[in-house]
C-alpha cells in the first residue's frame, strides 16, 4: 500500500483513484444483522464513498474530482452512504459534501500521493441486499461509466 501513490508518479500518471467496495464496523454491521428483514432497514450501510485528503499535496484538485465522482454517481441512479456521517457510527468521518457522499479522511494513498488523489466506495459489500447489486455486470458497468465521467469532466476542466 505505502508504494501506491508513488507507482503511480513513477508510471507518469495525472491521478491517483482507487476503487473498492466498503464494509462497516463489526459493532454497526451487528446491530443491524440481528433485525434485518429487508433492503429497507439496511439502507443506512449503504451507497457509495468518495474520499480525499486535505493532506494531499494537492487537496483542492482531490476534493474537486471528488465532488465530481459524486456528482455522477448520484445522478446515475446511485444513492451517498450516510454511514461515516452518523453521530452513533462506530466509524464516523469528516462529512464535506453529504449529498455527494464526499468525505475527508487521512488516508495513507490520499495523503502521500504526488498527485489529486481520491477513493471511491462503490457500496457496501457487508451489506447483503447491495451485496448482490454490486455483482450485477450492469451495475458494474453503471458505476464505471459514471467514475469515466467524472474523471473526464475533471480532466476537460483542467
Amino acid at each position: 500500500m505505502k508504494q501506491r501513490p508513488q507507482l503511480a508518479y513513477t508510471l507518469g500518471g495525472q491521478l491517483y483513484l482507487e476503487i473498492h467496495h466498503d464494509s462497516a464496523d463489526e459493532r454497526d454491521l451487528g446491530k443491524v444483522k440481528k433485525n434485518s428483514k429487508n433492503e429497507k432497514e439496511w439502507r443506512d450501510l449503504s451507497g457509495f464513498s468518495v474520499f480525499y485528503s486535505r493532506e494531499n499535496p494537492f487537496p483542492q484538485e482531490s476534493l474537486h474530482l471528488a465532488t465530481l465522482i459524486g456528482e455522477e454517481m448520484v445522478g446515475s441512479g446511485f444513492h451517498p452512504n450516510g454511514y461515516y456521517g452518523r453521530t452513533d457510527s462506530h466509524v464516523r468521518r469528516e462529512v464535506v459534501d453529504k449529498a455527494h457522499g464526499v468525505y475527508q479522511e487521512r488516508f495513507f494513498v490520499l495523503r502521500n500521493g504526488l498527485m489529486p488523489a481520491v477513493i471511491v466506495e462503490c457500496g457496501v459489500i457487508a451489506n447483503p441486499f447491495e451485496e448482490s447489486h454490486l455483482k450485477d455486470p450492469q451495475t458494474k458497468l453503471k458505476i464505471a461509466e459514471s467514475i469515466d465521467r467524472a474523471v473526464s469532466r475533471y480532466v476537460s476542466q483542467k
